[in-house]
């Protein structure tokens, strides 16, 4: 008798927590659900270029704060090039400026494969577990050549500014280039857009542990 009314008593305490949220108290795994934001390959029509020492990035929008993973794609005339790059996330000031004082993230670095010299190669920062910005809203993310001062690299983008919730920018070098230098207008100006990816980890469904018959075997 005592050891049914455990059972039942315990099975009722883990029905109660089946439906919950992620938090630090019940211990549920989250649902990441991607959340994709960007532009595609077929919207360029141009290369933004950056060399000895510049940096090239984008302003975008989110409603989320979690990021798996920033794409941006090399142009074909470069098929090969094992210079690393630096991806900086930085802040943005109240007119939407790369603010280059305040930089969110700068760990992530990576050599983009070789291409065929016909199309562009995705150059990808993946981050696992995924990448936490501050708060929603407004940032930049940034390409920036991390070892040398005279590597030209040619990034898709388009003139036709096909994102209207963020630009491209260009950077200048910093003294020594390993830094972003103030940012300005870049080849085109405010319809200069990059052909980037962005994909978020969408966290608000939460997951089920197990199903109410999963539970009544474990305890039977």
């Amino acid at each position: 008798m005592r050891s049914a009314l455990w059972r039942a008593t315990l099975l009722a305490s883990l029905v109660l927590t089946m439906d919950r949220p992620t938090d630090a108290a019940s211990g549920t795994a989250p649902v990441c659900s991607p959340v994709r934001v960007g532009l595609d390959t077929t919207q360029a029509n141009t290369y933004l270029v950056f060399y000895t020492g510049r940096s090239y990035g984008q302003t975008f929008t989110t409603g989320d704060t979690l990021i798996e993973s920033i794409t941006f794609w090399r142009g074909s005339p470069t098929p090969v090039d094992n210079t690393p790059l630096r991806l900086f996330i930085t802040e943005v000031d109240s007119a939407g400026k790369p603010d280059v004082f305040h930089i969110v993230n700068s760990s992530a670095v990576i050599v983009v494969p070789p291409g065929d010299s016909v199309h562009a190669t995705p150059g990808v920062f993946a981050f696992s577990p995924p990448l936490a910005l501050p708060h929603r809203g407004m940032f930049c993310f940034v390409v920036h050549d991390d070892l040398y001062c005279s590597d030209a690299e040619p990034l898709l983008g388009s003139t036709l500014d096909p994102y209207p919730n963020g630009r491209a920018w260009k950077f200048t070098a910093d003294a020594y280039c390993e830094n972003l230098g103030p940012p300005f207008g870049g080849q085109g100006g405010e319809t200069d857009d990059m052909i980037f990816a962005i994909e978020f980890c969408d966290t608000s469904t939460p997951t089920l542990r197990r199903t109410w018959g999963e539970l009544k075997a474990l305890y039977r």
